[in-house]
């Protein structure tokens, strides 16, 4: 049987339609492209939308030359700061140097690819679908990626096969099942991480794996054996990615790093588990909210005593001091008064329209609003959640410079 090849590369009158249409929202576009000898409408729909996609995600690579994948791939890619984050954490892992061997094993669009590459003295890019690898092969000489070898094959298989240890995997493992629904437990991903952990950490120096952010930390734990550091990244306060770091030599206890804003939180296990939370009934002059990535990797306790702040209830994850710690990974509010939905706090009485959170807390959000009839937005914010001594209160406040 003949085998066809797509062509990732645009027409003439491909290129033509895609530069007029830059900016142009793609729903529109579709009704007005007609197929012919020389244009693939969804061809040129992908690549539009590929091109507004990226230009946030990954500003580095607004680049004239860059063909995209479908919308999956994009969408399913690193951002140019989670990217810029594990590069960094490769450098620190490495020592600084720029040697060594990576194996991307599950290459896909190839953004955290070119930004862990430069760490490298050589490195491999895997990728089965053969469309893809050629996409990513073509981006990485326009954005400059040296010293690359792009191999199509599995992951799993150049990984039984590889004849020499290397410094550094990578793998970013499949989060979506066969009918196309997202999962996040590590024995549902594709490539099964926990079937291949002990492989992966004797082939090489450390593995890093990308997990889905949903995923439970404790556990993940439970399921691999020799995990080192554990990194939540968020971005925007919204935890992007979830990352492990396998070695052999693993200590007993691996460290836990919470990212947000450039800042790093780290602690173990043991320093939480012999943490210990101050409760208060008062909101004092300013309020903490910790960053997802806090959350994410379970800080609960040792954020507040590091900080020496007060917790407003064992659920709320909300904390509260008179002083204000800057240096805190989280958001930091200045407290203007504290009421309840009864007896509105007395700051509110002519606001008409905040930032509504709720933690610990019997109403949504958008039931506060319609409550309070107030529209969203602002720089007023209005926390609704729980006391320690279980009265229900409504914060207002504004955040710190």
């Amino acid at each position: 049987m003949e085998t066809t090849t797509f062509d990732i590369h645009p027409t003439d009158a491909e290129r033509e339609l895609i530069l007029r249409y830059a900016d142009a929202d793609v729903r529109q576009v579709a009704f007005k492209l007609r197929p012919s000898a020389d244009v693939r409408p969804q061809y040129v729909l992908q690549q539009i939308a590929g091109r507004v996609a990226m230009r946030s995600k990954v500003p580095s690579w607004n680049q004239e030359g860059l063909i995209y994948p479908v919308h999956l791939s994009v969408e399913q890619c690193s951002s140019e700061a989670t990217a810029i984050y594990k590069a960094h954490l490769v450098e620190r892992l490495k020592g600084g140097r720029k040697d060594g061997h990576l194996v991307d094993l599950t290459g896909g669009l190839g953004v955290d690819f070119s930004f862990l590459s430069e760490y490298f003295e050589h490195s491999t890019y895997i990728e089965l679908n053969a469309e893809l690898l050629q996409i990513a092969e073509h981006n990485f000489s326009v954005v400059g990626v040296r010293n690359a070898e792009v191999v199509s094959t599995d992951g799993v298989l150049f990984l039984h096969n590889m004849p020499e240890k290397v410094s550094c995997l990578f793998i970013d493992p499949a989060r979506r099942s066969k009918n196309g629904a997202k999962t996040v437990l590590l024995s549902d991903c594709t490539p099964d991480l926990t079937q291949l952990e002990a492989q992966m950490v004797s082939k090489a120096d450390f593995a890093i794996a990308k997990l889905s952010p949903m995923l439970d930390v404790s556990a993940a734990l439970s399921e691999l054996h020799c995990v080192s550091e554990v990194h939540a990244v968020a971005v925007g306060n919204e935890c992007k990615e979830l990352l492990i770091v396998m070695q052999t030599d693993a200590p007993c206890e691996p460290i836990l790093f919470a990212v947000a804003d450039n800042r790093i939180f780290s602690f173990t296990l043991s320093e939480e588990k012999n943490a210990t939370s101050q409760f208060t009934n008062n909101v004092c002059r300013y309020l903490y909210e910790p960053a997802s990535s806090v959350l994410k990797v379970g800080a609960f306790r040792t954020i507040g005593a590091r900080f020496g702040l007060k917790k407003l209830h064992q659920n709320s994850h909300l904390y509260t001091s008179d002083e204000v710690h800057s240096n805190f990974l989280g958001r930091i509010f200045e407290v203007l008064s504290v009421g309840t939905l009864h007896s509105l706090p007395p700051t509110m009485q002519n606001v008409s329209k905040a930032n509504i959170a709720t933690r610990n807390f019997p109403l949504r959000p958008e039931e506060i609003r319609k409550r309070l009839k107030i529209a969203d937005g602002g720089t007023d914010y209005l926390f609704g959640t729980t006391l320690s001594d279980g009265r229900k209160v409504l914060i207002h406040c504004i955040k710190t410079q």
